[in-house]
């Protein structure tokens, strides 16, 4: 597939991330208007890239809760996965297929919204779903050998999130402090159980990804 095919394939979803326009618009206002033609044509073959994305990891996720059944019991079976295998190792023991399938549905909230209409994830579950996501970017980039001049993919990690305590799950230096009143400065829902528990009542995920108060595990 030669350059030329390879960005009309990749920018074929292009149109339908519909849901992050507002990124486009923030820019170095000191742009030449060649850069900026330059930056809005990149920004259209990243929508590109988050549409493959998209489809990639949920692909990978049905094929993951296969896995898991597949080995329900297997406390290693996490290792062999996809998309799974990208979270916080320490959590591996907890990654069966239930947990799967709630992720699954967390990480088609996030792509929803990629075309629905941008909102901040809702829960840690969809927050760790969202870094994944852009993460997994690097596969249709490095498969159809797209190469940019502009740094979408950091700038995307700084918008879309609210905060990034989420990030404090995959430290060792950390274990265990998820689980204390108060872990670090005001950080919510970071242990395990309180993954699928909304933040706030503003922005709920679909029910099967929702876990309610008090509900059991």
């Amino acid at each position: 597939m030669g350059e030329e095919d390879s960005l009309a394939f990749v920018t074929r979803g292009s149109d339908f991330i519909r849901g992050l326009e507002w990124v486009a618009q923030d820019h170095d206002p000191e742009m030449t208007a060649d850069d900026r033609g330059d930056y809005l044509r990149e920004w259209w073959i990243v929508k590109g890239l988050l549409w493959h994305t998209s489809v990639i990891v949920i692909d990978d996720l049905f094929q993951d809760v296969a896995t898991l059944s597949a080995r329900s019991g297997d406390p290693d079976a996490w290792e062999d996965t996809f998309v799974i295998s990208d979270l916080p190792a320490r959590y591996g023991r907890y990654y069966d297929n239930l947990f799967a399938k709630k992720f699954l549905i967390a990480m088609t909230d996030v792509t929803a919204a990629l075309t629905n209409g941008w909102i901040e994830p809702a829960s840690v579950a969809h927050e760790l779903a969202a870094h994944i996501l852009l993460e997994h970017l690097v596969v249709p980039q490095e498969t159809y050998e797209i190469e940019l001049r502009f740094d979408f993919m950091d700038h995307l990690a700084d918008v879309l999130f609210e905060d990034r305590d989420f990030e404090l799950l995959y430290s060792a230096k950390l274990d265990g402090f998820e689980d204390e009143p108060d872990p670090c400065h005001g950080a919510v829902n970071l242990d395990f159980a309180s993954w699928f528990v909304p933040f706030n009542g503003a922005r709920l995920p679909a029910p099967y990804a929702t876990k309610l108060p008090g509900e059991e595990d």
